[in-house]
């Protein structure tokens, strides 16, 4: 049940709501009530709308939206000036009419329950309250009739005669188990039997799952008052671990014994095969013991920032510096994150980076994320907030990127951004520090002034079960981000030396002879194993350039080899 609202609003007006309040695009299964006119003419035609109702075909009933007598504010009564037994005549709005409506629903429910053994889904009651109801007076504005208690009861019919108990299965599987759950269906007829026929859905929206979902018997008959068990069998060993619920359904069709199968049922399923930790990340922060230290690297003397013209938001044009992404922007080096490896990165106005989606935003704006969660296939968030950039009414700040000069670094910052529910706060100024060994480093200059740390969301997360959520919602509280703070996670990569392809554990005269065999032996000698061990100048390839880098090492004291990160 929900209040219609106050505000003489036409929720028939797509113009503003397009189809939000439309049950055919989504039906929230809600009844919703608007505020009539009472019985006596005092406050205008009985039944007719009280002019600031909220009105339009998803309004569905009306209740008396004023004259209502409650508990309150002690104009009828005050019992001597005792609060607890204040009494108002005068209770209004819609806030007065709904729990009329709501009233007459539950003693609807309670009837059918009581005759039927069952309950009525709310659609049910819906339809039949409308029908049944005294109709509106009055304006055409549509707030729908009121209530016919007595007329409704006269006009329910009984339930299906075929249910079933479980409604729906809702579990939960170890990875690469099966697991089976029963399901009774009862026949209420005392006269005839029931056919039935089941067909398993693996998934509600018809999509390619594996057929994780089946039944035994498929079909059958329940004879007359009785009932029949039906083990469905759940197959998690064909599913992925994740961190959505899979969605299956039983539809069953039955009818009479020896008749039509005219007549639906369905039984949703939902399957989760929870993640196993996977968090790959050791994280912690300045302000805990041996955590990292806070060394705020300013860039944005030395660093690029990123132009304005680069932003874009397709789906909200208008909100290129609200809610836009600007990239690619290359990486200097492949960044391993979660198994995959990644050579550039977009970046999001609202506080993060992605090394896939080419639109940090949903739908075009900003939303509130948790993590894990499957927005994104990337996503790395060090202060996923509400922000903006630019020099708008709100927008304040932008936003850089630096490469260090040996090119194992970039450096990301959001530099005294806006926040674009509090036009005063453009203090915020952080930065996200990426390495080649997949290290990655918040650092908090200032949170601001608004207290955006209390909503902002911190942490890092790839599609499927790999995920660490450090901060949500200011949960847990002792990961509390605020001024001069740091928080790494570390990947635990360690980078390898090059120079050594034979792999004997060290660099010297076989090595050298080791490439020059690979490069111009006929046939061709070995490759070097891992390919990046014969890569010393780290230029990605390996050709002669290399086997003098190793010369001059090795006899000539020359610079040590660079580094690589190992592969897996």
């Amino acid at each position: 049940m929900e209040a219609g609202g106050n505000g003489d609003e036409n929720f028939d007006d797509i113009s503003i709501y397009d189809q939000l309040f439309d049950t055919t695009y989504r039906n929230s299964h809600a009844i919703i009530v608007g505020a009539g006119a009472p019985p006596g003419g005092v406050f205008g035609l009985d039944r007719s709308r009280m002019d600031f109702s909220n009105y339009g075909a998803r309004i569905n009933l009306q209740g008396y939206g004023h004259g209502v007598y409650t508990t309150g504010y002690g104009e009828l009564f005050d019992g001597g000036g005792d609060p607890d037994q204040y009494y108002t005549a005068d209770f209004n709005g819609t806030s007065a009419a709904s729990p009329i409506v709501a009233g007459a629903v539950a003693c609807l429910q309670g009837y059918y329950k009581l005759n039927y053994g069952a309950v009525m889904t709310s659609d049910y009651a819906r339809d039949i309250l409308i029908t049944t109801g005294s109709p509106q007076q009055g304006s055409p504005e549509h707030i729908g009739p009121r209530p016919d208690l007595q007329a409704a009861i006269a006009a329910l019919s009984p339930p299906p005669s075929l249910y079933s108990e479980p409604i729906y299965i809702d579990t939960s599987l170890e990875p690469n188990s099966i697991g089976n759950a029963t399901v009774w269906l009862y026949n209420r007829s005392g006269t005839y039997g029931i056919d039935f026929s089941i067909t398993a859905n693996d998934s509600i929206t018809k999509s390619t799952e594996t057929d994780w979902l089946d039944a035994t018997p498929l079909s059958g008959t329940v004879p007359a008052e009785d009932s029949v068990d039906i083990t469905v069998t759940l197959d998690g060993s064909l599913l992925e671990p994740a961190l959505t619920v899979y969605k299956g359904e039983l539809e069953i069709a039955w009818g009479v014994a020896g008749g039509v199968l005219d007549s639906l049922s369905c039984i949703p399923v939902f399957l989760s095969i929870p993640c196993q930790p996977d968090t790959v990340y050791d994280v912690a922060a300045s302000t805990d013991v041996g955590g990292p230290d806070y060394e705020w690297i300013e860039i944005t003397g030395i660093g690029t920032m990123i132009p304005h013209y680069w932003y874009y938001n397709p789906s909200a044009p208008g909100g290129v510096l609200d809610d836009g992404t600007a990239g690619p922007i290359v990486l200097p080096f492949d960044f391993p994150f979660y198994g995959g490896s990644y050579d550039k990165v977009y970046v999001g106005v609202n506080g993060a980076v992605s090394f896939t989606e080419t639109e940090l935003n949903l739908d075009g704006y900003y939303s509130d994320l948790d993590i894990p969660g499957n927005h994104f296939t990337t996503f790395v968030a060090p202060f996923w907030s509400d922000l903006i950039i630019g020099d708008g009414l709100v927008g304040h700040g932008d936003i850089y990127h630096y490469s260090t000069p040996t090119d194992d670094t970039i450096i990301i910052q959001w530099n005294q951004v806006g926040n674009f529910d509090s036009i005063n706060d453009t203090l915020t100024t952080f930065q996200v520090i990426l390495t080649r060994t997949g290290d990655i480093t918040f650092q908090y200059l200032s949170v601001g002034t608004s207290g955006l740390e209390n909503r902002a969301l911190v942490g890092i997360n790839a599609y499927g079960c790999q995920a660490i959520s450090y901060l949500d919602d200011a949960e847990p509280a002792e990961h509390m981000i605020g001024n001069e703070t740091a928080v790494r996670f570390d990947s635990g990569i360690e980078l390898v030396m090059a120079g050594d392809p034979d792999d004997s554990g060290g660099i010297n005269l076989l090595d050298i002879l080791f490439l020059i065999s690979f490069l111009y032996s006929d046939p061709p000698g070995p490759e070097p194993d891992p390919y990046a061990s014969g890569d010393v100048d780290c230029n990605d390839s390996v050709n002669l350039l290399d086997i003098l880098f190793l010369i001059d090492n090795v006899y000539m004291d020359g610079d040590d080899p660079c580094y690589y990160v190992p592969i897996p």
